[in-house]
């Protein structure tokens, strides 16, 4: 079941089984958690799948909207595991060719996210589109165009990065 049951978006949190093979994933071993997007556009399935399950699967999920890597828990590990910080900037990265506008407002908002985290500053502002890059780091920013959407939205896009961040562990 998932834990953000009710909400548009409910992504079930790691089955700890590869969903290409049917193995269980054991306690340090590396996985990739992909979300797809339903058929239907109203929402966001998880799947889950050990780094050789992945790297054999061929074609890709249709609907792939992002995956990022992580390592599986030892049994009793104090706490739900948030997704790192390392795969929220890979997820950022991902969605830095899209058109989409669902797409777009996540990147959006994954970037306001980083900000804050201080994983990225802000280089400038113009124009709806906001100039970011690594802190610490030289050279060129990425762009992140503001969504042309209205305020639910964003509300909607900022409610898929919580269930995203609530989901993982």
């Amino acid at each position: 079941m998932s834990i953000t049951a009710g909400t548009p978006y409910e992504i079930g949190r790691r089955t700890n089984v590869c969903a290409a093979t049917g193995r269980a994933l054991v306690a340090g071993e590396r996985y990739v958690a992909v979300l797809i997007e339903r058929e239907d556009g109203q929402g966001l399935d998880r799947a889950d799948y050990s780094e050789a399950g992945w790297a054999g699967l061929s074609p890709r999920p249709r609907g792939l909207f992002a995956h990022w890597r992580g390592v599986v828990d030892a049994p009793g590990a104090k706490g739900p595991r948030l997704i790192d910080d390392g795969a929220l900037m890979d997820l950022f990265e991902q969605l830095g060719e899209t058109d989409d506008p669902r797409r777009v407002a996540f990147r959006y908002v994954l970037a306001l996210l980083l900000v804050r985290k201080r994983l990225l500053e802000t280089v400038s502002q113009r124009a709806g589109v906001l100039m970011v890059r690594r802190r610490g780091e030289e050279g060129p920013a990425a762009a992140v165009r503001a969504p042309e959407l209205d305020a639910r939205a964003i509300a909607d896009a900022t409610e898929q990065l919580q269930a995203l961040l609530r989901a993982e562990g």
